[in-house]
């Protein structure tokens, strides 16, 4: 976030020219496809920056950066079409930077090399093998040649070019690839539609906790609806550490209550922390399969 904001310019008064905004699609009559044709066509007519960075729930919630002028005629545009009363358009409030936008790709090297000084020197590439879903790409991390070439194709990355390279070195391929993955989010779109999919339905996971605030389950909400909109409907529990804390914690009702916290301070803006329960899978060895390089010396 500190990084993101160095970027945006900014006039004498301090002001951006960026606004942020969610489309809610199924409200205005549009799908996934017509939402986004619908946000092309604004940029079109009016010449101005604006993007889907935040995929949330298919149909129903997507996330909106762009210049005042496009996003005033999105607005407009969305109003015509708009069935009820509830509006398929709402302003984000008090947020003027481009977040996961491509504003922000000249930026990618600096928050690369943030990445490099903050990330541990090394760690078990099991650790995220399997377990961990990148939203840049959507799919379970892995050390395969096929996942290794399309974070390439993504970043541009010359050490990812050939394989052969990376033989025997799959904790050095773990971290470089954790970092490019983390880099390039930075300035590109959260598939986060594709990511819960992707959970829900091939990672045998059976239970996800929410960590965050009680009184706004950003995740869980998002979850449940992404759920309801999956046939058949995966059995998956749905939890918020704080306002399902006995159900997570598996407390009964007769049993002694902890004492009470202490007040806390006013909360800030924080990412969202999920936890998910997965089937437990042997490491993954052997893992790169291809010796050709991924592209022509």
């Amino acid at each position: 976030g500190c990084t993101m904001h160095t970027v945006v310019p900014r006039d004498a008064e301090g002001r951006s020219p960026y606004r942020m905004g969610v489309v809610r699609p199924n409200l205005a009559g549009l799908d996934h496809a017509e939402a986004e044709a619908l946000v092309a066509h604004v940029h079109e007519a009016t010449g101005a920056f604006v993007q889907i960075v935040n995929h949330n729930v298919r149909d129903r919630q997507y996330s909106v950066t762009g210049e005042v002028a496009a996003l005033e005629r999105l607005e407009a545009e969305l109003k015509k079409r708009t069935r009820g009363n509830k509006p398929a358009w709402l302003m984000v409030p008090g947020i003027d930077v481009p977040f996961h936008s491509d504003v922000l790709r000249d930026a990618v090297p600096a928050f690369r090399e943030v990445l490099q000084k903050r990330l541990p020197p090394t760690f078990a590439p099991e650790r995220l093998v399997g377990r961990y879903i990148p939203n840049l790409i959507a799919r379970p991390f892995s050390l395969e040649a096929d996942f290794v070439r399309e974070v390439y194709e993504k970043s541009g990355c010359a050490e990812l070019a050939d394989l052969n390279a990376w033989k025997g070195r799959d904790a050095e391929l773990a971290r470089l690839l954790l970092v490019e993955l983390l880099a390039w989010q930075f300035a590109s779109p959260v598939r986060w539609i594709e990511t819960q999919e992707v959970m829900l339905t091939k990672m045998g996971v059976e239970r996800v906790i929410e960590v965050g605030v009680g009184h706004q389950p950003t995740l869980v909400n998002m979850l449940r609806q992404s759920l309801d909109a999956i046939a058949p409907r995966p059995t998956v529990v749905i939890q918020h550490a704080e306002a399902d804390l006995d159900l997570v914690l598996e407390r009964d009702a007769d049993d002694e209550a902890p004492p009470a916290p202490a007040p806390e301070p006013t909360p800030v803006a924080a990412p969202v922390v999920v936890s998910v329960e997965i089937e437990r899978r042997p490491p993954v060895a052997g893992t790169l399969r291809s010796a050709d390089p991924l592209v022509d010396p």
